[in-house]
């Protein structure tokens, strides 16, 4: 399939060669990720300094699935494809899960004691050992962020493809 853009045979071909960053998916997905990385970021900084209740995190949870979800719809909405809005979803669940990763790590490096109490470890853990856990735990987290985002965003993708499609008339 080919088309005409500004008197210029553009094939499937040299669509991909636009660069990653041209495409609908990951810019949607970039916008609504660094939205949804300032809030888990605040809110994964501040729980594990100790200053938020454990109901914050379900509360975290909750808006970063809406958001992967919203990733997709708008993606999907443009494009009219589900598989954008998946893309979308993973790329928002990627960026977000990192911001949670890069808190955690912080925290475990300049408050270890604080951290150490976040995670159930008493207060006398060596800081390495700390960051390990930060680590490994944000890894995991990572893995599935990116299962529930890339899952989440092609649901949002079927929702924005739904409603991104013209009316019929009667």
């Amino acid at each position: 399939m080919a088309r005409d853009i500004q008197g210029v045979r553009e094939t499937q071909g040299m669509r991909g060669m636009r660069g990653i960053f041209g495409s609908v998916a990951v810019r949607r997905g970039l916008a609504v990720g660094a939205v949804l990385a300032v809030f888990a970021g605040a809110v994964t900084w501040l729980y594990d300094g100790g200053l938020l209740p454990d109901a914050a995190q379900a509360v975290e949870f909750l808006v970063l699935l809406v958001g992967f979800s919203v990733a997709g719809a708008l993606a999907a909405r443009v494009t009219g494809q589900t598989s954008s809005g998946a893309f979308a979803g993973l790329v928002a669940s990627l960026l977000g899960g990192g911001v949670i990763l890069g808190a955690s790590v912080v925290w475990a490096i300049v408050a270890p004691g604080l951290f150490a109490g976040s995670v159930g470890y008493h207060q006398h853990v060596a800081t390495i050992q700390l960051v390990g856990v930060a680590l490994a735990r944000s890894a995991a987290g990572l893995i599935m962020w990116a299962v529930l985002g890339g899952g989440l965003g092609a649901l949002g993708g079927m929702m924005g493809k739904r409603s991104g499609e013209p009316k019929s008339s009667r």
